[in-house]
């Protein structure tokens, strides 16, 4: 009788020691994820920070850009006040024109990339948790989609060509699976 209780005594010893060790490695195993996330976290913080410093250069040099613009127009206008000939002050005002047309587009541009940098952060770190394969261009493109923007300002934006700007799509396409019956632009704005 005293054998078969130390019999159990030892059974029931081992078995929660057993239990203990196996919960002290699955804490080691929480520990450890849940240092490697918050190592990532701060990657992907340091990740958006570089982007939002270059997100707001760009938006400097576009501002100095408009800036030199309207004061090209200014001077086109007092010239125009100057000339004598009606031919030449009618080339004048339709240069003006035609800047003041470039001013406002530009403008639009400039606005759009403002209103990137506010939906930047959160919606290209849903879009790198949901499709880490995208590569930051593809997010970035991803992101301008979002904003309902059309190919032809995206390729102003991101000074790239039409031909570019479908690879663009495709590979975007390619690495989220979205099947082919389904509007890209359509479901990244859902996305976002």
């Amino acid at each position: 009788m005293i054998e078969s209780l130390l019999a159990f005594t030892v059974t029931v010893l081992v078995i929660a020691l057993v239990i203990i060790g196996y919960l002290q490695y699955k804490n080691y195993k929480y520990r450890i994820d849940v240092k490697r996330v918050k190592h990532d976290n701060l990657i992907l913080d340091q990740k958006l920070a570089i982007k939002e410093e270059e997100i707001k250069e760009l938006l400097f040099d576009k501002n100095q850009q408009l800036l030199l613009n309207e004061n090209i127009i200014r001077k086109l206008k007092s010239e125009v006040i100057t000339t004598n000939t009606s031919e030449e002050a009618q080339k004048l005002c339709l240069l003006t024109a035609q800047l003041q047309f470039q001013i406002a587009y530009e403008k639009r541009l400039t606005t759009a990339l403002q209103k990137t940098t506010d939906i930047n952060q959160s919606f290209e770190s849903k879009l790198e948790i949901l499709y880490p394969e995208l590569t930051p261009h593809e997010r970035e493109v991803c992101t301008l989609f979002s904003l309902q923007l059309s190919m032809k300002e995206i390729m102003k934006i991101r000074n790239l060509s039409l031909n570019a700007i479908q690879l663009i799509r495709k590979q975007i396409r390619e690495k989220m699976n979205i099947p082919i019956e389904i509007e890209l632009e359509k479901f990244i704005r859902e996305l976002a």
